[in-house]
């Protein structure tokens, strides 16, 4: 199948046009990364036994829109908004779904349940953020849309490529540090991110110290890798070594 290339990323460009123009945070540097988060909301699979009553597609498709949106809803219950960068939401096979519109614009504008540092809440209106200096909340979530379905994996390309000329942007227009590499995300429909128990660390916490060393630390001196919540190990940090 032939792509127009420059069609497709003219159309890349409009689409980033109002995203530009949000009140975001400078990203945090290369030290504390923000997570860039790909949710593709697929086609209902073809493998229904003949036997199946006709609407068992409609209830997979049913199926399929609720557990986007409560993988979505997991992201920003998780995860403190002003480390998500953006959740590209990439519909395949799909135009614009009303319900399912919806209820991502309220995710987005805080209506339901929320993650700021330790704290989560909801905001039952959107005028209750209005004049609260410092909890203005920015457009975090993005659709795409492949009205024609091309799968989980090429869309998945699509919304990272997506990503990557918006992380560009902001480098460009000042309001992300270049240094700052984004860590990425894909989650399935089928997925949750689970909440810790201790209000005052996330999963992104977990992530962000298992892939970033401190450059407060110095060269020479152990450092401790947290391998996992139960294990810790010793590392020699050679200071001939380069990155790659």
């Amino acid at each position: 199948r032939r792509v127009n290339l420059a069609g497709k990323t003219q159309f890349l460009r409009e689409e980033m046009s109002t995203l530009l123009h949000r009140k975001d945070i400078v990203g945090y540097g290369p030290d504390r990364p923000r997570v860039a988060v790909v949710v593709v909301v697929p086609q209902p699979s073809n493998n229904n036994n003949a036997g199946e009553a006709k609407g068992s597609e409609g209830d997979e498709e049913s199926r399929i829109l609720k557990g986007a949106l409560d993988a979505v809803q997991s992201v920003f219950l998780t995860t403190d908004r002003n480390l998500i960068f953006i959740v590209t939401v990439v519909m395949d096979g799909r135009g614009k779904v009303g319900s399912f519109e919806t209820k991502l614009e309220d995710i987005d504008a805080g209506r339901t349940s929320h993650r700021h540092g330790g704290e989560v809440h909801t905001h039952d209106h959107h005028h209750d953020l209005e004049g609260k200096e410092g909890h203005y909340h920015s457009e975090k979530i993005h659709t795409l849309y492949n009205h024609e379905a091309v799968g989980v994996s090429a869309s998945r390309k699509e919304a990272v490529h997506f990503i990557n000329v918006l992380s560009r942007k902001h480098e460009e227009a000042g309001i992300k540090s270049p240094d700052e590499d984004l860590i990425l995300l894909f989650l399935s429909v089928e997925s949750r991110l689970r909440e810790f128990h201790d209000n005052s660390r996330t999963w992104l916490d977990d992530v962000t110290d298992a892939l970033i060393l401190s450059p407060s630390i110095d060269e020479n001196q152990d450092v401790f890798h947290k391998l996992s919540a139960g294990s810790k190990k010793y590392s020699k940090v050679d200071s001939s070594t380069k990155d790659g």
